[in-house]
């Protein structure tokens, strides 16, 4: 990720936060919000943050239990949490959490992984991931799809597509994993569509980013051919990850000593959402989530949304910024001091 590409995400998130702030306090009065912290259930509030640190930490243990397979080298778990803490990181500064895996390919061939190893260990992360993601689609959709669409017909098609790309995107690294060839003609037939309908400019150009795609994603063949049974640990474990994660509004929901819906409301309305507003090209999908939110969960916090919704990207999502940029600024210290011990040795 270039420094200029960083500064850019550093300034959005600075100007998202005071707009944030700037729209809480046209909201919110003063007296009201004094009564709603002195009302707050502090335990269930302490609950969301366990919540969003569990998640980190499943994160950390997919890439632990990967990595002696692929790079055939066990790191320790502090640095698998240092993997998971910054592609978390770079995901949420940049747009479609597209720096996430390259920064974590970056710290995993810093420590000794080679870069085709590394690779092959954040695409299995990656494919574990989307299948989890349209794992929890499937089990909400059977539990709460329809009340979803009787209330929300106008998000609910958005919420559908962004299942369907990440479904794509699972069946396709299958094609990836068994037949290579095959999975190119169908990148070529894709390309060539979207050519005719002027989508794409430069087939030519996005056929050689989509190759590449394609050999890093086949490096991992051999480790899912062997080691299925860890792979579907993988998934398990991404899909408690998920849990972890879309339990947030519920448990914020209860730390206002609000009632009448359940967790499994929230939480599927929370993966709803989150595949609807995937598609905002902006840093951690800021205006979106803030957006969607409130869309979404206005019917359950009413007037308590706003403060709800500071709460919540507090911890789901500022909350990793404040961490991850702190491990980042540690680990350039440490990798600092560790070359000149090196030099003067």
């Amino acid at each position: 990720m270039s420094r200029k590409k960083l500064i850019f995400s550093y300034i959005y998130i600075i100007l998202t936060v005071i707009l944030i702030g700037y729209l809480l306090s046209g909201s919110i009065e003063i007296d009201s919000l004094k009564q709603l912290f002195s009302e707050m259930n502090y335990i269930w509030l302490v609950g969301a943050f366990l919540c969003i640190v569990i998640h980190w930490i499943m994160d950390s243990v997919i890439v632990y239990q990967i990595v002696p397979y692929i790079a055939q080298n066990r790191k320790s778990f502090l640095s698998c949490v240092k993997y998971g803490i910054v592609g978390l990181y770079y995901a949420a500064l940049t747009p479609f959490a597209s720096g996430g895996q390259p920064m974590q390919i970056f710290y995993m061939k810093r420590d000794g992984i080679p870069v085709g190893k590394a690779t092959a260990i954040v695409s299995v992360k990656l494919f574990v991931w989307w299948s989890s993601m349209c794992f929890s689609f499937i089990v909400y959709m059977i539990l709460r799809g329809a009340f979803f669409y009787s209330n929300y017909k106008a998000i609910f098609w958005i919420a559908v597509l962004g299942f369907l790309v990440n479904l794509f995107g699972v069946i396709f690294i299958l094609i990836v994993l068994t037949n290579e060839s095959g999975a190119k003609k169908i990148v070529v037939w894709i390309l060539a569509i979207l050519s005719k309908i002027r989508i794409i400019k430069h087939p030519e150009k996005a056929y050689t980013k989509v190759e590449k795609s394609i050999m890093d994603f086949a490096q991992a063949s051999s480790y899912v051919r062997k080691h299925k049974i860890k792979v579907f640990i993988s998934f398990v474990l991404s899909c408690i990850k998920v849990s972890f994660m879309f339990a947030v509004p519920f448990i914020v929901f209860k730390a206002f000593n609000l009632d009448g819906y359940n967790f499994v409301d929230l939480s599927s309305l929370n993966t709803f959402m989150f595949l609807t507003v995937s598609f905002m090209p902006t840093p951690g999908t800021s205006f979106a989530a803030e957006g969607g939110f409130r869309l979404v969960y206005y019917p359950l916090f009413g007037n308590l949304t706003a403060m709800a919704i500071a709460v919540w990207r507090i911890i789901t999502y500022y909350l990793i910024l404040l961490v991850g940029g702190l491990v980042v600024i540690i680990d350039q210290i440490w990798n600092i001091k560790k070359s000149k011990t090196i030099d003067i040795n």
